[in-house]
């Protein structure tokens, strides 16, 4: 286009001179200009509300690599440096993830290991491969210990309990919680690491009722079972972290809240090529879940 060839060259040559050349107005140049600048804010504007409302909707949690792909999941051509730029004069910091130190459970005397079967066993379908751990949350009145199960296939959550004890029972019960939710027969190992609760009679006798082999990470070793403890960090650093010092019935609530209706449903998952652990067992997965 004329007017375009006249902006890129203005800086070589003379903008009146151009405009001779090539058979234009000054006038018609400047209002082409002024239409471009004008309809480039329009564009920056639209661009701008939507990147606050995934921003907004996923909890300052999005950085601008997820904000650019729930764009174009949309339909919303965009570049990673525009949104980039957009988000960092708007200040719209994610939330950082902070240094995150693992609370393993208590393994000490404990003679009672399973060998650790993911060292040649992969997950090849949702619910073959069920992974759990504990942690523990700061309250103000001391300590709410979390356990959860998840599905190493789609990294989601099937179950969790919380307690003041991180006993047996709230394992047991996390478990239960999970199996409710999934095809029994299809689970053929539980994984974890090697603390006392994992090994107590209560665990083996549901993964025993079940036919579910039981594998343990090695002694001290908490990458072993990374996709938990990732889980847990992510949990923390995106969500807990907001709300220290509080009782432990809004700390069940809040942990309720992150699990059900943000990290499962809506959360993008970088080891799922950004989709959320529902959406990932629902586009590529199939599945053998039973809600």
């Amino acid at each position: 286009m004329k007017y375009e060839f006249i902006k890129k060259q203005r800086k070589h040559y003379g903008i009146t001179k151009l405009a001779q050349v090539l058979c234009v107005s000054r006038s018609g140049y400047y209002k082409w200009l002024k239409r471009r600048i004008s309809s480039r804010i329009i564009a920056e504007r639209k661009m701008l509300k939507k990147i606050e409302e995934i921003f907004e909707k996923n909890r300052g949690t999005y950085g601008y690599r997820r904000i650019v792909i729930s764009l174009r999941r949309q339909g919303i051509i965009c570049n990673h440096k525009r949104v980039m730029r957009i988000m960092r004069e708007q200040g719209l910091i994610a939330v950082q993830r902070r240094k995150y130190k693992a609370m393993t459970t208590n393994s000490k005397g404990n003679n009672r290991i399973s060998p650790n079967l993911l060292k040649e066993i992969q997950a090849s379908y949702p619910g073959e491969i069920l992974a759990s751990d504990i942690t523990y949350i700061p309250l103000k009145e001391g300590w709410l210990y979390l356990s959860v199960v998840m599905d190493i296939y789609t990294r989601e959550i099937l179950g969790y309990s919380t307690s003041k004890h991180p006993d047996a029972d709230l394992v047991c019960e996390s478990l239960r919680k999970a199996l409710q939710k999934i095809e029994i027969n299809k689970v053929r190992i539980f994984h974890s690491d090697q603390g006392k609760q994992y090994s107590s009679n209560k665990v083996r006798k549901i993964l025993s009722l079940y036919g579910i082999a039981q594998s343990m990470s090695r002694r001290g070793n908490c990458y072993d079972n990374a996709f938990v403890e990732s889980f847990f960090h992510t949990l923390k650093t995106e969500w807990l972290n907001k709300f220290k010092n509080t009782t432990k019935e809004k700390t069940e609530l809040k942990i309720f809240d992150y699990i059900e209706t943000f990290y499962n449903k809506n959360r993008f998952h970088s080891a799922l090529n950004y989709y959320s652990p529902m959406e990932f067992r629902e586009k590529f997965a199939g599945g053998y879940y039973v809600y």
